[in-house]
Formats: structure tokens, sequence, C-alpha cells
């Protein structure tokens, strides 16, 4: 077996590799001390991602913020939405992803998308009840926020983010992307689904 690799270290420890890899591996940890050192360590940082120590907020704070962010009828597709050049953003994490699915933090009825776009960062978290709660953070604040239906750009909700940048948009099952307009772009975020 060649020397294992962090990423064949952190796939055994997750339980990614077949039962020959695994018996290969095993075999190397215990001809050398050096590679049962780094799986020691390894092992440390994974159960770090897997600690959650945050603590829920009251039921009083959440709806108090919720009630910061209320979402507007949905209306026609923004005047902003033509003119301004768009803008795609980068998912930069998906809680969905195999890393969160194997107990990184995870969440079975909500997941967390995080994206970049040029100098903007967006938060999402989608709750399966259909309540989507974002933060947009960097340079120009969102001034206004669309829910948009699949691929036909069909707006489902409206609202505006507050001046932290959080925002509250609620829809139905489906899958969606989110305009939003901050300076003189159009920031669109894809890849949200709601079961």
């Amino acid at each position: 077996m060649q020397q294992p690799t962090r990423r064949m270290i952190l796939d055994y420890l997750v339980g990614a590799l077949d039962a020959a890899e695994s018996a290969a591996f095993e075999q190397a940890v215990r001809t050398s001390a050096s590679l049962r050192d780094e799986v020691a360590a390894c092992r440390r940082v994974l159960a770090t991602m897997r600690t959650d120590d945050s603590e829920a907020p009251s039921p009083g704070a959440i709806e108090a913020a919720l009630a910061a962010v209320v979402p507007e009828s949905a209306g026609a597709t923004p005047d902003w939405w033509s003119a301004l050049r768009r803008v795609i953003a980068v998912v930069a994490f998906d809680s969905r992803s195999p890393a969160a699915a194997a107990g990184f933090r995870g969440s079975a009825t909500a997941y967390q998308l995080s994206f970049e776009a040029d100098d903007v960062d967006v938060d999402l978290e989608i709750h399966g009840s259909g309540v989507i709660l974002g933060n947009v953070t960097g340079d120009g604040a969102a001034t206004d926020v669309v829910l948009l239906h699949g691929e036909d750009e069909r707006p489902v909700a409206r609202t505006s983010a507050d001046p932290r940048g959080n925002f509250r948009l609620e829809a139905g099952p489906g899958s969606y992307r989110i305009a939003l307009c901050v300076g003189e772009r159009a920031v669109v975020l894809g890849g949200i689904r709601i079961e």
C-alpha cells in the first residue's frame, strides 16, 4: 500500500473505505508510528467537528427575529431583475454534502447553504416547513430579496433584508432560486430545494 493520504485517513475514520481498503489501511497503521499519530490527530479533529456546543435560541428570540423580517407578497418580477448585471453565486458550503452526512453539524429538519459572489456572502437555513432564513454580508446591502420558482423565474415570495442583512421567505415544496438586489448587481443563488 502506498503512503496513506489525509483524505484516505478521513475516509477510513468516517467508514467510506471498502473492506479490502480498510484492511490494508489498518495493516499500514499497525506498522507505522507516524501514521498512528496522524490517525489519532484526525480522530480528534473529527470529534471536534461533530461537537456542537451552541445553545438554541429561546422561543421569544425566534419570534422577535421572525417578526423583524416578515415577507411581502411576491407580486410581479421586480424592475431591477432585468436591469441589473446578474452574478451567479457559488456554493461555498452545503450541509447536505457527504461530510455533513457523516455527522458534521448536519440537521435532519433543516439544511444550510453558504454562497459567495464577488464580495458578497449569503448564508441560508432552509427548513422542511418551507421557511428560508437568510443573511447577507459583504460589500453593499441587499435591498430586495425575491424567491423565484424553478427555471421560469416566476416570483413566489419577496422581502427586504433588515439593516443587519437578515431576511425570511416562505414557500411550498419545490426547487427555487433566490435573487438579491445588491448595489448594481442581481446576485442569484441556486440549488434551493424544499421537500
